[in-house]
């Protein structure tokens, strides 16, 4: 297979993961609003719905807030590497 091929079967799946994305999160949805919070079976498989909440900091606000200079900052942070690939229509 060249790589132009790959390159046009990338952005393909691409498409149709975002479309099963979509229908995804629409079946999700209607699960969650018409059974709410529990374990419930289909005729092959289960689904467990489960609500919670998250708290988020606003690190930069917090930072900005609390004036702390750019080398403290420097000092507690890391890096990560990531590699995307990301195919265009």
């Amino acid at each position: 297979m060249t790589t132009q091929v790959k390159i046009d079967e990338l952005a393909l799946l691409t498409q149709q993961a975002k479309e099963l994305d979509a229908r995804i999160k629409m079946i999700k949805d209607e699960l969650v609003n018409s059974l709410g919070e529990g374990k419930f079976r289909g005729v092959q498989f289960g689904v467990t719905i489960s609500l919670y909440s998250s708290t988020v900091v606003e690190y930069k606000k917090l930072v900005e807030e609390l004036q702390v200079p750019a080398d403290k900052v420097a000092e507690f942070s890391r890096q990560n590497a990531v590699i995307r690939c990301a195919s265009t229509l």
